[in-house]
């Protein structure tokens, strides 16, 4: 193999291994930050973010979750009645989802542990994060 060809090789592998880390980084401050308007579901409104633009499948499926909730049912507080209810009203393959994502629970411990009131610093890092992983 010439030396440009394995520089090059190695290059790839070098940017491929760091955009893998980045995105893992931003998939939990996808987290941090999903779980904290679940939290409190007043910073909903204050941040434009569109579904698809979350890395993390599951992310992108709570945070959908989220959208409804508060858009289109207007509800506020996202305790375990709240959420089941929403969950029992829809299709089959989304209740399925929500199991296989883990359930209310994943958000009932997200929520413990994420403080609600750093949802603008989680945000910020969202975006940095995205930022990076367009560049890379």
């Amino acid at each position: 193999m010439s030396s440009a060809k394995q520089s090059s090789n190695e290059s790839t592998f070098v940017k491929s291994k760091f955009y893998k880390e980045i995105e893992q980084q931003k998939r939990i401050i996808e987290s941090q930050f999903v779980l904290s308007l679940y939290k409190n579901t007043n910073y909903y409104f204050d941040y434009d973010i569109k579904v698809n633009e979350f890395s993390s499948p599951i992310w992108r499926f709570y945070y959908q979750m989220l959208k409804e909730m508060v858009e289109e049912r207007k509800l506020r507080k996202m305790d375990v009645v709240t959420v089941s209810a929403y969950v029992q009203s829809k299709n089959d393959k989304l209740q399925q989802l929500f199991k296989k994502c883990g359930g209310y629970e994943t958000i009932d411990k997200g929520m413990k542990i994420v403080e609600a009131e750093n949802v603008d610093g989680y945000y910020s890092e969202l975006q940095r994060y995205k930022t990076v992983l367009r560049l890379v």
